[in-house]
């Protein structure tokens, strides 16, 4: 299976859907972090590039950074042109993305895109939870993965993500884990992860 994992930051992929990442590299999928842009946000370029590619190895990901610039990170043709390359080249079987009712106006512009040009493959699509922290916007919530076994992994390569921590403190990290506990619960499980089928392709 190849999956692309496409978020507008290099933190946006981990903390949503890291555990399910992990999990699905154990099992021989063929996963790409992929983060849109150039942000400058909480530390340079360098530094956030180096925390993501870290990050997605921890969980047995490749890394890509798209170098798109953030403050021209709209859902607009030009960008659309972008995301439908990354599409053609990789020909995935699977796509996480961001939520399109996330509260940050990058993670909307990445959903929109990415789903303008995933139009015509023949993938499936699920976009992620809310970010952390993210104001009270909730998608709906229909996918439900058993991360017991890779949750360990995932926090490890959340905490590659220093100058996020930092930025937000500790308690971003315990959030994270705070969630993935609370759909555990629920769901009668250990830990897991939340997220939204936007469109399913059983092959």
């Amino acid at each position: 299976m190849r999956v692309l994992a496409i978020g507008a930051h290099p933190d946006d992929i981990e903390p949503q859907i890291g555990g399910t990442l992990c999990r699905m590299a154990n099992e021989g999928a063929d996963i790409i972090n992929i983060s849109a842009t150039t942000t400058l946000t909480g530390a340079t370029y360098e530094v956030r590039h180096s925390e993501g590619k870290e990050a997605a190895k921890i969980i047995g990901c490749k890394y890509l950074n798209l170098e798109m610039d953030q403050e021209s990170l709209d859902f607009s043709r030009e960008n659309i042109k972008v995301f439908d390359q990354v599409i053609l080249s990789h020909d995935p079987d699977l796509i996480f993305t961001m939520s399109s009712t996330d509260s940050h106006n990058d993670h909307q512009s990445v959903n929109k895109c990415v789903i303008s040009a995933a139009r015509k493959n023949k993938c499936s699509i699920i976009e992620l939870n809310q970010a952390l922290p993210g104001g009270i916007n909730t998608p709906k919530l229909n996918y439900f993965s058993d991360i017991s076994k890779c949750a360990d992994k995932k926090y490890q390569a959340i905490e590659c993500y220093e100058s996020q921590i930092t930025k937000f403190g500790p308690n971003w990290l315990e959030m994270i884990k705070a969630r993935d506990i609370f759909w555990g619960l629920n769901m009668g499980l250990g830990k897991v992860e939340a997220a939204n089928i936007i469109k399913w392709i059983y092959k």
